[in-house]
């Protein structure tokens, strides 16, 4: 859209690569595996999984790339939303499915 001229607000991605690192970071591929393998449904599964992405272990150079990036933006805030590298595919979407955070601030970004 900006591309074209149309007027878009800043922003940001935060890539798979720094979702990889982060999983790896705090070990928990193989907790993310045994919970989907395990025998409870999937509405129990989630939850718990959801849980262990409550540890904080960001690395620093993931901080400082996130904190440089909103300081890009004029208002200090930004709306984030987390996404799938296959959330929408040849006959579904699941745009949506996922949580939005909105008035986000470094310190929300850092310190949760």
């Amino acid at each position: 859209m900006f591309n074209i001229g149309l007027k878009v607000p800043n922003g940001f991605v935060i890539t798979s690569a720094a979702y990889e690192e982060y999983i790896g970071r705090n070990s928990l591929e193989e907790k993310i595996e045994s919970l989907l393998k395990s025998e409870s449904s999937t509405r129990e599964k989630s939850p718990l999984i959801k849980e262990l992405f409550k540890i904080d272990l960001f690395s620093d150079e993931l901080k400082r790339s996130l904190l440089e990036a909103l300081a890009k933006i004029s208002s200090g805030r930004a709306a984030v939303r987390s996404s799938s590298t296959v959330e929408d595919l040849p006959g579904m979407s699941f745009a949506g499915q996922y949580s939005s955070y909105l008035n986000v601030t470094d310190k929300d970004l850092i310190e949760r």
